[in-house]
């Protein structure tokens, strides 16, 4: 029997523990602040929901609303910001020439600018108005461009680039993205809304390389067709992904197979919407939001209920109106259960709370300060909303009235109002030409209260504490299994263990403990020679890199400290082959819907030999080409793999990389009752 201070685990089976249901918007209270501050690589969620997280978020604003940390004036555009990795990133107009743009989050100062496109925009909007999308070492841009002077024939290109600026590629021939829809990407996909000849809606890329994978054609009687204004929404019902696509000619929603590209479900518009969808369709749990707003006999919201039939997808209408939540631009947030938006019409309107059941009023606000052309977002449980009047308001978002705490006037000429963006504390405003940023939560560290994490790492081994489980104390390695589910093959030397290749590639072991958030203690030494790559796989997605990167000067992706295919460390802390070295890992999995869908990317923060590497530093979906769930994975990794995605629990694993790196001292202590031995536990 092995003890914790939170449960017990019984060698030979599981006592009983708690298990939580995750909620459709699985958020804090409105009076709490938890949460991650984060990046923000996609202006809005893959799914759609405005609805975000901010650890240390100030409420309420002082008088004269929260500390402004810089503005620049940049040029013409309607591009939201986004930020990760330490760079902020937005498109412009300057000189009748559109712009990629690099800035600074601390100070606003450009970094770099990237000329997209030797051309202005004059369409509805100066400037380009798609917003970019950030993908690891990679952030993706289009500009506006028609031909000739035929609005509906948009010739878009799409555009890749590194986040140093430099163009890896760009798509301009056969088929073009539409206008102001942002792309999504999801794994090694980018699919864009699009446009050409041949009536294309949809195409999906080689996020890598550009090439084109396939292509949907909305076919119909209409002259013209293309996708939609409204940006690409990603869902997934009983394990078929779809994207959701809107159109202008044949004014319909489309759901379509985000593997094969076919249409499996139309959706016609219900009303003449005449310019096609703006606000992004809104995926919740099985359920579809989708709404317009362009004037009277062409406004409507609706509510469809998602059903996987025989491989397939198909919908249902729940409930439709044509008075409430008819945003023009806005994307409504869904939050525990209530749809925050907009009604009315382009000069008077209300801000208000529906149902998300069964879309009955729950209150409005009227007043001089909305339109149904306002923008919100939620965060920690609070809108933030821009006025017509040019405003910042702050009240709490509930489903029994509306209640404001502040607001302040950030004076920028906001024109057709771009939602706020969040990142790392900061909030962005993109204006016509400026933009304005804030800082809106106080720094992590000043955050973390009373378990900040420091451990001492001044002599080794360091000795379990009372709550850990040991996986490996030098003699016993029946917590661990190979990646089979079979025996440990690796030598035990002198009290450690060898990595080693044995039988099989790829020849990691695997802990029969699966955990959701914990603290992890591994210590390590480095052969004299070869590099000694290995790593600490936290939950097989996640790899603390083991490697001699000793004397580095400049540690990457590649340097011991780093989270592969994430985060860089903070310092080079690696010492020199042959010495004992030592990880504190502090780990917060990624939140998950019922879907098996990230809606809270996870964390860690590390330290290696005495020195943070890793601080709060978030991520979402695994990237390494080393996935052990499908790089010589098997049977048992393929298991534990579907599981992880129902249960946000998994194992750690101690990778081979056929170098003789050794390893001992290896426990863990779980921070949450999730924690259980893998098959042996009672099913739940």
């Amino acid at each position: 029997m092995i003890r914790t201070a939170r449960f017990w685990i019984v060698t030979v089976g599981l006592a009983t523990t708690l298990w939580t249901v995750f909620p459709v918007c699985p958020l804090p209270a409105a009076d709490a602040a938890e949460g991650e501050n984060e990046d923000l690589e996609r202006f809005i969620p893959n799914h759609g929901n405005t609805v975000y997280e901010c650890k240390g978020l100030l409420r309420p604003w002082p008088a004269e609303g929260p500390k402004e940390l810089w503005r620049v004036e940049i040029g013409w555009g309607k591009s939201a910001v986004v930020e990760a990795g330490g760079l902020a990133f937005t498109a412009t107009e300057t000189d009748d020439k559109q712009w990629a743009v690099c800035l600074d989050p601390a100070t606003g100062a450009t970094r770099w600018k990237h000329l997209l496109l030797a051309k202005k925009n004059r369409h509805v909007a100066w400037g380009p108005v798609t917003s970019p999308v950030i993908d690891g070492d990679r952030v993706y841009f289009i500009p506006y461009v028609i031909k000739g002077k035929d609005l509906w024939e948009l010739r878009c290109p799409i555009v890749c680039l590194k986040t140093d600026g430099t163009e890896l590629w760009r798509v301009d021939e056969n088929v073009w993205a539409t206008e102001a829809s942002t792309p999504l990407v999801v794994g090694d996909t980018l699919y864009v809304a699009a446009d050409n000849p041949q009536r294309v809606v949809l195409a999906a890329f080689d996020k890598m390389t550009g090439k084109l994978r396939w292509s949907t054609v909305a076919e119909s009687d209409k002259e013209r067709e293309l996708g939609a204004p409204s940006s690409l929404t990603y869902q997934v019902v009983d394990g078929i992904p779809q994207v959701i696509v809107a159109t202008y000619g044949t004014k319909e929603i489309l759901g379509v197979h985000a593997g094969t590209g076919q249409i499996m479900w139309r959706y016609p518009y219900p009303a003449e919407i005449v310019v096609g969808l703006i606000s992004a369709p809104v995926a919740v749990g099985s359920r579809l939001f989708v709404c317009a707003g362009e004037g009277k006999g062409r406004n409507f919201s609706a509510c469809l209920e998602m059903k996987a039939v025989d491989g397939k997808i198909s919908h249902r209408e729940i409930y439709r109106s044509t008075e409430l939540q008819i945003n023009r631009y806005n994307t409504v947030a869904i939050y525990r259960n209530g749809v925050f938006g907009f009604g009315g019409n382009d000069r008077a309107g209300f801000l208000h709370c529906t149902d998300f059941e069964d879309g009955r009023l729950l209150w409005k606000q009227d007043g001089d300060d909305w339109t149904r052309d306002q923008n919100l977002i939620v965060v920690n449980g609070l809108i933030l909303a821009l006025t017509k009047n040019g405003e910042l308001v702050m009240a709490e978002a509930n489903r029994t009235g509306y209640r404001e705490l502040g607001r302040f006037r950030p004076g920028i000429e906001l024109g057709r109002p771009q939602q706020p963006t969040l990142a790392n504390g900061r909030m962005y405003l993109r204006g016509k030409k400026a933009v304005v940023c804030y800082q809106i939560a106080g720094p992590a560290s000043e955050q973390e209260g009373k378990e900040s994490f420091a451990p001492d790492q001044s002599k080794l081994p360091v000795a379990a504490p009372e709550d850990a489980i040991v996986l490996f104390d030098g003699k016993d390695v029946n917590l661990f299994l190979g990646k089979d589910g079979g025996e440990v093959d690796w030598p035990l030397e002198d009290g450690a263990l060898v990595s080693t290749r044995g039988s099989q590639p790829a020849n990691h072991i695997v802990s029969k403990l699966h955990f959701r958030d914990a603290e992890i203690h591994v210590e390590f030494m480095l052969p004299p020679k070869g590099s000694g790559n290995s790593g600490v796989y936290i939950h097989g997605n996640y790899e603390m890199q083991v490697i001699n990167s000793f004397g580095r000067e400049n540690p990457g992706m590649g340097s011991a400290g780093a989270i592969y295919g994430f985060s860089k460390p903070l310092v080079n802390a690696c010492r020199e082959p042959g010495q004992w070295q030592v990880y504190d890992i502090r780990y917060r999995a990624p939140r998950r819907d019922d879907n098996g869908e990230i809606v809270e990317k996870g964390s860690i923060t590390a330290w290696l030999n005495g020195q943070k590497v890793q601080d709060n530093a978030t991520f979402g979906e695994p990237r390494s080409v080393y996935h052990p769930y499908r790089y010589h994975t098997t049977p048992y990794l393929q298991d534990i793999w579907k599981r992880q995605k129902e249960t946000m629990t998994g194992p750690v694993f101690l990778q081979d990389h056929q170098c003789p790196s050794r390893f001992r001292n290896v426990w863990v202590r779980p921070l949450d009752d999730r924690a259980f031995l893998y098959g042996e536990e009672e099913d739940k």
